[in-house]
């Protein structure tokens, strides 16, 4: 892994909280590894450690299908409370697929 600092933030960039609220600082790979993403700061993304473990080895489309499950039949995902897991939609919405087109 290139030499990666954190030196962004300490917001989480996928459900924008402070990251010390959510068990620290993690990095994940935007695009997953066995997926073909590489390690370079490009397909980084300094975020939670609650978030790094829920999205795994999703790609983003995955997490995105798995969060709309718990919100829309409003099951509790662990301690992330509704108004987190839409942070996290909308993050995903807005800056990973708004360019994905969906087959019909």
């Amino acid at each position: 892994m290139e030499d990666v600092k954190f030196y962004t933030s300490i917001i989480c960039g996928y459900c924008k909280e402070d990251v010390k609220n959510h068990g620290g600082k993690s990095i994940d790979h935007i695009i997953p590894k066995y997926l073909g993403g590489e390690n370079k700061r490009r397909n980084y993304i300094i975020c939670c450690k609650e978030c790094n473990n829920w999205k795994a080895n999703k790609t983003m489309l995955d997490w995105l299908i798995s969060i709309e499950f718990y919100i829309d039949n409003q099951i509790p995902y662990r301690n992330f409370i509704p108004s987190r897991m839409g942070q996290i939609r909308k993050t995903i919405k807005t800056r990973f697929i708004k360019h994905i087109k969906y087959p019909i």
